[in-house]
């Protein structure tokens, strides 16, 4: 049997949070961020670093943004669908990041003077449907089956409560990605396609003058990544439901969690035909050759 351990995807496509608030061209926006969180007054974008990681991104591992400020090292995460595990992840961000850190410095974690490193903060901005509590603190421990001695931290905001509002006023970049989202939401639930509805909710926020130079000069690479998001929330939500189930027909995703791999390459496959994955990608997740998996595609194709 095939290998069902996650695989390094090869190509890494970027969120809207994360290139609004982790890219080098619009660090002023991360600045602002780091502000509103911290009630601090920092004016000189060049004060901040950017520290995401940038290396191989393993599927279910992936780090939006994380920055350096003085002393401060900050994780920022966002989320459309709450995930109770995230101080776990954030253990796994937490561990490369300082690696990194400590790689860069030359640190010798090994000698006998105290090795100093920057504070750790863990954010996770909300974005949901699901009604959420404001703020959420979710910890380590809470998931340890007895007693252990590390604890990691996650700060969960829910930016669409009324309650953020203090926070959106004073960020203008995330209250504009805020009403992006609220927005392509609207307009789906209206009946548009996924497409149009992204589409039209960039055309409102141009209008309404929310994140308009952003929006007008990378339009299209927002919609793409838009699409991305959903192309990926699909495939995994497809992964979940199939694991639940047992005995389905042939040529579903049957008995994904005890890695059947067959029926999870078929299903592969079939996201291939219709369009929302590529054969690459889905490849690489069934842990086949690309020739492979286009001649499962076909056949499939031919069958219908």
């Amino acid at each position: 049997m095939m290998s069902q351990r996650p695989q390094p995807r090869r190509e890494y496509k970027d969120t809207v949070f994360r290139d609004l608030f982790g890219a080098e061209e619009r660090k002023e926006n991360a600045l602002s961020l780091y502000n509103a969180l911290n009630g601090t007054t920092y004016t000189d974008p060049e004060e901040l670093e950017i520290t995401t990681l940038d290396d191989v991104i393993y599927m279910g591992l992936r780090n939006d943004v994380s920055v350096l400020v003085g002393n401060d090292l900050s994780l920022w995460e966002h989320q459309s669908t709450y995930n109770p595990n995230m101080p776990l992840r954030g253990l796994k961000y937490f561990a490369r990041l300082y690696a990194a850190h400590e790689e860069k410095h030359k640190l010798n974690e090994y000698g006998r003077v105290l090795v100093k490193v920057p504070a750790p903060h863990f954010v996770v901005f909300y974005v949901g449907e699901s009604k959420r509590p404001h703020i959420e603190v979710l910890r380590f421990s809470d998931a340890y089956e007895g007693q252990g001695d590390i604890e990691v931290v996650a700060t969960v905001i829910n930016v669409t409560a009324k309650e953020s509002w203090n926070l959106l006023q004073s960020c203008e970049a995330l209250a504009g990605y805020v009403r992006l989202v609220e927005l392509v939401r609207e307009n789906k639930a209206s009946g548009l396609p996924f497409d149009e509805a992204v589409d039209s909710a960039v055309q409102q926020c141009i209008d309404e003058g929310v994140l308009a130079d952003y929006l007008t000069n990378r339009r299209s690479m927002v919609i793409d990544m838009f699409m991305d998001e959903y192309d990926e929330e699909k495939i995994e939500a497809l992964f979940r439901e199939e694991g639940r189930q047992e005995g389905l027909a042939e040529g579903r995703l049957e008995g994904l969690a005890e890695g059947r791999q067959e029926g999870r390459m078929t299903m592969l496959a079939q996201l291939v035909r219709e369009g929302i994955l590529g054969v690459q990608d889905a490849a690489i997740r069934a842990d086949v050759s690309e020739e492979q998996m286009s001649a499962l595609a076909a056949s499939l194709d031919s069958t219908v």
